[in-house]
């Protein structure tokens, strides 16, 4: 694997989150560019509507590590609900893609078939979006960042 590939879906009430409202990026999406000390590709979803895109299909059919930010929000959306549905087909398909998901926000997702099989990221017995100071969250983001490398390692080792 030259470039590692990385696509983050969330849903738009997340945006915050993952892209630059003004203020600079957000430090999850700084913390995930220096996957691979930056030589990573990052690929972030989100529509205004749910209108889908051919380059997002395309970036989802490269992509080696699928994040979902894991919301209500993100559940009740079925332009998340698809893009995981392209990439539980590409696993399924035997492809070198891992599913990664990121608990967000506090969420009803112990239904949720594909979810229950994903090794979900959470913090000390939490969801992200608990009440954390800032390092704890900044801290959280690091441990999340450093098991998106360890999945990366597994996958290439996968491969050859």
């Amino acid at each position: 694997m030259d470039k590692a590939a990385i696509f983050i879906s969330y849903s738009n009430w997340d945006v915050a989150f993952v892209k630059d409202q003004g203020r600079g990026k957000p430090f999850f999406t700084r913390a995930l560019e220096r996957v691979r000390r930056g030589n990573c590709t990052l690929f972030i979803s989100g529509f205004e509507t749910d209108e889908w895109k051919p380059e997002v299909e395309e970036a989802l059919n490269r992509t080696h590590i699928f994040i979902p930010l894991i919301s209500d929000d993100f559940l009740a959306s079925k332009s998340c609900a698809h893009e995981v549905e392209i990439v539980r087909g590409r696993k399924e398909r035997g492809e070198a893609v891992a599913i990664v998901p990121f608990l967000y926000r506090y969420c009803l997702y112990d239904d949720v078939e594909w979810l229950a099989k994903a090794p979900v990221h959470r913090g000390p017995g939490e969801f992200y979006s608990a009440e954390f100071t800032e390092h704890d969250r900044e801290h959280f983001i690091i441990h999340f960042r450093n098991k998106i490398e360890a999945v990366l390692d597994r996958l290439e080792a996968d491969c050859t």
